[in-house]
């Protein structure tokens, strides 16, 4: 036996006080045998599909990048002198504070512990990969030094204004700063391990 309440609201007009056409129904539901079922169904279907949903737009979004990337470097250029010397001033920070940070572990002893010894690779690695970009985005953005062109998928026409190769040569490798950081995060990632293991065999 189903129970329900039923509201229905026929407003006025103020003209002349006849019904309006249109009725608002409330339909508040008090008990109807296998509602609860139902839902309970729909409930466990959701749950069911959710890691799947997951999968599914994972999946897609891959698709969609590899069928029409866009280009994404690691140094990205800023537009505008206040965006470079911000952005700069952010890497000096980093920077600053990598090199704080190597400072206290060693004065503190504690980077004696193999886990923490990681970190500090980490925050070396960490400061080297500020100073590369720094000077990157000087290069890039400010010092007017290079000029560079694409000239193939794959190639690139690094030339300098001054004809030096060497920073024609500082250049190119400065621009491979994965070769800094990717390692750097592999160090923090062993260093907390290792002090994750030291912590829970104590």
């Amino acid at each position: 036996m189903a129970y329900g309440l039923l509201f229905i609201i026929k407003p006025l007009s103020l003209a002349g006080n006849a019904e309006l056409h249109s009725a608002w129904v409330c339909r508040v539901q008090l008990g109807v045998p296998g509602l609860n079922s139902h839902q309970s169904t729909r409930r466990s279907l959701t749950q069911f599909m959710k890691p799947y949903s997951i999968v599914i737009h994972t999946v897609l979004v891959f698709i969609l990048a590899a069928v029409c990337p866009n280009p994404l470097f690691a140094i990205q250029a800023h537009g505008g002198n206040e965006g470079v010397v911000v952005h700069q001033m952010g890497h000096v920070f980093f920077l600053v504070s990598m090199g704080a940070f190597v400072y206290w572990l060693r004065e503190s002893r504690i980077a004696e512990k193999s886990g923490w010894r990681c970190i500090m690779g980490f925050a070396l690695l960490m400061g080297l990969w500020n100073l590369d970009v720094l000077v990157m985005h000087y290069l890039d953005e400010q010092g007017g030094l290079l000029q560079v062109s694409k000239t193939g998928p794959w190639q690139i026409l690094i030339q300098s204004e001054s004809g030096s190769s060497f920073l024609e040569l500082l250049y190119y490798l400065g621009k491979l700063d994965h070769l800094i950081c990717a390692p750097a995060l592999y160090f923090l990632y062993l260093g907390l391990a290792r002090i994750k293991t030291g912590l829970e065999s104590e």
